[in-house]
């Protein structure tokens, strides 16, 4: 009888990631809808940069749009009053109308505890 040829180790599953390491983060995707530069629409975008900024910082995209140099954009998204703000992403879709200045209110609706 020959003998048996040596066996390998039995190969074990992977060991789970640290919560937090190289999970893929969605990117929290916000439109801004503005007035050209008045008091409240830049009070709103301050507000929206310097929070995403705080506590979203490399996972956040914001497009700022003022219906006065594109109003067909405020037209399609059916924006009837401003600063209006859109999450579009990570789902639900919200909107927040207004400038911002409620920080909680702001929170909350981008998931930010």
């Amino acid at each position: 009888m020959s003998p048996l040829p040596p066996r390998s180790p039995p190969e074990l599953p992977p060991e789970p990631a640290p919560a937090g390491a190289d999970t893929p983060v969605e990117v929290c995707e916000l439109r801004l809808y503005v007035s050209g530069n008045t008091t409240r629409s830049t009070r709103a975008i301050q507000t929206l940069r310097s929070l995403c900024d705080n506590h979203l910082a490399g996972a956040y995209s914001l497009e700022v749009i003022d219906i006065y140099q594109n109003p067909k954009a405020a037209r399609d998204a059916q924006i009837i009053a401003v600063p209006t703000l859109m999450k579009l992403k990570p789902m639900p879709v919200r909107l927040l109308i207004g400038d911002l200045s409620d920080t909680a209110t702001l929170r909350s609706a981008l998931g930010i505890e």
